[in-house]
């Protein structure tokens, strides 16, 4: 069983998504263990040039730390409503 939600982000410079993976730990005991996976997205979009790496870590380091704290969030809210 998995569950999986998929928020469509846009901007001026990248299309993309946020997505959160929930299922069954295959670490902890499969009753009471949960595997949560989160990822954000992004396709750089074409201005007529090639799109380089500059450009790819150029948006990353613009959202990464964004990124981490909504996982943090979603993380902990599944933590909370476990204990």
């Amino acid at each position: 069983m998995s569950l999986r939600m998929r928020e469509i982000l846009n901007d001026e410079d990248s299309s993309g998504h946020f997505e959160v993976r929930i299922e069954p730990s295959n670490a902890l005991d499969r009753r009471t263990g949960i595997f949560v996976a989160v990822n954000r997205h992004f396709d750089l979009k074409d201005d007529g040039e090639t799109v380089g790496a500059k450009a790819a870590v150029s948006k990353l380091d613009q959202s990464f730390v964004d990124s981490l704290e909504k996982a943090d969030e979603i993380i902990n809210h599944f933590a909370e409503m476990a204990s």
